[in-house]
């Protein structure tokens, strides 16, 4: 541990410094502020010593004029004064020991030195497992938008080949089935009615067929914000499923813009939609979006058969983790509420202004 001795005491600094190198540890010594600054920049020392009683100097504004020249090194105090306020005061500062300069204090300081480098070692090494710790959330976090990221360009791709692909030859079938319908009218055949039928079955395949691929990939949603999104996800569960979907938003919400937090949300609500027709078997689902500052509210609702959160089986399970992992991306906080008979309550808030991610508890 490389020690910085800061005291103006010089018979004092020769007799700390060969104790302080007689234990094993190198150390630099200052007797005044300029020499303080002129080491501090040529060197970083583990642990500072301070000497409160230096000329001019007041202690603690020392101490905090040395946290900002010197952030992050740790101190402890060292003076003549045994002053059990002042302790307690340099204590709350941050100061990691008191040392008092008595005929004990030679001694003492081997110990006192031993029990500061194992609470710095200790510091360290949680210090080095927080960073760890936030490394592999990051690295997770990433991993998760990536995987995000590519099942929605496979949504994309999907959407596109089914509108440019699949709608396309359906619609070029629609126009011939339409013509074809028409001549046996003119015709007065017997079988209009048939064509007819078969007309007006593959315009509604078309319709799903687009209203689907508008869903796997919808390019407008990104460009707008969440409002003008959710309102269209409504409409199209309501023309796709036999269930009534609506959609409210309070007066004063604002709108939530940017195409990766809105197609997230896009995504979560059209999520919960599907699951509560698929799997729940609702009769009934509800969307809304409120702002209860500082967070934005998305609400999805159903009346539903519902289902144990302890055992999410049944096609909800990777349903639900995809939501969560949605919300998380973007910041947002998700809870889910649902027992079996009850329905099922999704709510998802997500803070207006950029900031640290929301914590369950905000729920």
């Amino acid at each position: 541990m490389h020690l910085l001795l800061i005291d103006d005491d010089l018979i004092f600094l020769r007799l700390i410094e060969r104790q302080v190198l007689r234990i094993g540890h190198s150390i630099d010594t200052a007797s005044s502020t300029r020499e303080v600054r002129a080491l501090l920049l040529a060197r970083k020392p583990d642990l500072m010593l301070v000497d409160l009683g230096l000329p001019g100097v007041v202690g603690l504004s020392f101490v905090e004029s040395l946290a900002m020249e010197a952030p992050g090194i740790p101190f402890a105090i060292i003076t003549g004064q045994h002053d059990a306020g002042r302790a307690v005061e340099m204590m709350r500062h941050g100061a990691l020991d008191y040392l008092v300069k008595d005929e004990n204090l030679y001694d003492r300081l081997p110990a006192a030195l031993a029990r500061i480098e194992e609470h710095l070692i200790r510091h360290r090494q949680l210090e080095a497992s927080e960073t760890a710790r936030l490394e592999s959330e990051a690295r997770r976090m990433l991993l998760m938008r990536e995987l995000l990221d590519i099942s929605e360009l496979e949504r994309l791709h999907f959407g596109r080949e089914l509108h440019d692909g699949l709608g396309q030859q359906m619609a070029g079938l629609n126009v011939l089935a339409h013509l074809h319908a028409n001549s046996l009218r003119q015709e007065k055949s017997a079988r209009t009615a048939q064509a007819d039928k078969i007309s007006q079955g593959i315009a509604e395949a078309l319709r799903q067929a687009r209203t689907l691929a508008h869903g796997l990939a919808p390019l407008s949603i990104a460009k707008g914000g969440i409002i003008s999104a959710l309102g269209l996800l409504s409409q199209q569960i309501a023309d796709s499923f036999p269930v009534r979907c609506h959609f409210t938003c309070s007066q004063d919400c604002p709108d939530v813009t940017g195409p990766d937090v809105v197609l997230h949300l896009y995504r979560i609500a059209q999520e919960a939609s599907s699951n509560a027709f698929r799997h729940g078997q609702a009769r009934e689902v509800s969307l809304s979006l409120a702002f209860e500052p500082p967070v934005h509210v998305l609400t999805i609702k159903d009346d539903g058969k519902g289902f144990s959160l302890a055992s999410s089986g049944d096609g909800h399970g990777l349903g639900l983790r995809t939501m969560h992992h949605r919300a998380q991306v973007i910041g947002a906080a998700l809870k889910i509420t649902s027992a079996p008979g009850e329905g099922t309550v999704i709510c998802c808030r997500l803070p207006a202004e950029p900031g640290p991610p929301c914590s369950p508890d905000m729920i």
